[in-house]
């Protein structure tokens, strides 16, 4: 774990080893996971572009993820990421990356968010792809620089992927990784379709956890009647904004101590991780250079826009 704790730390990412499905359970996720999206796209509540809210319309999918997150290793780890008690966002999703897909741009997300993401297809050249030890660059916590860099758009990925590092995989491996780092998705395998499941999730201890109650509120809304539907009160629990408030009452009374996910702030990780942290500010520092061009006519771009 100790091990665990520090390639996470250094590089913003690390990869589970545990098996947490038998392979019918994996066979059976994705049948589930299949036919769910064939359905919604059929009756228009989803795009093909679009990410698929999985709990609450299954009740067999909802032990399979409840089987999932209730593994021992992703629990302990999940305590190292964001301490005892932490809160799962409600719009758990199922990510599809078609062979046409266009890929998401560079970008960072909130300080203290660790996502755990699941491979339930094969990932051998992976779709989620990042720049390891970038999150050690910013102190800043209200900061994300990512997507204001030049080569932060979709349309460079084909030259920005040699620069990233692919989360890839067989079906049933996991990674867990800071939300702080610089992150996107590459373009789309031109064989098959790949399936990746995503949890976020935040700590108790969030300097803004009162703000947060609110936010995990507006995720169970945003499930509408199938929040109700849950097949799983471990999940319920782990969603709920009331007990999410409560813990933070609990927290406050607590000698718990910071986790991982807020300790990523500090003007001193050159020193902590300094091989991770220069790796990333040279890869970035090359990529501006490469593309600075391109920020200059986006500017014009605007500015002509505007004016004429």
């Amino acid at each position: 774990m100790k091990y665990l704790e520090k390639k996470l730390f250094d590089k913003g990412f690390a990869k589970g080893s545990f098996v947490i499905l038998s392979p019918e359970d994996l066979e059976e996720l994705r049948t589930i996971l299949k036919i769910m999206r064939q359905e919604e796209m059929e009756s228009n509540l989803i795009t093909a572009q679009e990410s698929l809210y999985v709990l609450g319309k299954n009740k067999r999918l909802d032990q399979i993820i409840e089987k999932i997150l209730l593994n021992g290793e992703i629990k302990k780890t999940l305590e190292k990421t964001s301490g005892k008690n932490y809160a799962l966002h409600a719009d758990c999703a199922a990510r599809f990356s078609d062979p046409d897909d266009k890929g998401l741009y560079i970008h960072q997300d909130a300080v203290g968010e660790t996502t755990f993401s699941f491979l339930v297809t094969d990932q051998k050249e992976g779709t989620t792809a990042c720049i390891p030890g970038s999150h050690l660059l910013i102190p800043f916590k209200n900061v994300r620089i990512a997507e204001f860099l030049s080569f932060a758009s979709s349309r460079l990925l084909r030259f920005t992927k040699f620069f990233l590092s692919p989360l890839k995989g067989l079906a049933g491996e996991y990674y867990f990784f800071f939300n702080r780092l610089f992150h996107g998705r590459i373009t789309g395998n031109k064989k098959n379709t790949q399936i990746s499941l995503f949890f976020n999730f935040y700590p108790v201890a969030l300097p803004e956890n009162k703000e947060m109650v609110e936010v995990l509120k507006q995720k169970t809304l945003k499930l509408k009647d199938n929040y109700q539907n849950i097949n799983s009160n471990y999940l319920k629990n782990l969603t709920s904004h009331e007990i999410y408030k409560k813990n933070i009452d609990i927290f406050n009374k607590s000698d718990e101590r910071t986790p991982i996910s807020l300790n990523l702030l500090s003007f001193f990780n050159f020193i902590k991780s300094p091989i991770f942290y220069f790796s990333a500010l040279i890869k970035i520092l090359i990529l501006e250079l490469i593309f600075w061009p391109i920020y200059v006519l986006r500017i014009v771009t605007k500015l002509k826009k505007k004016f004429i």
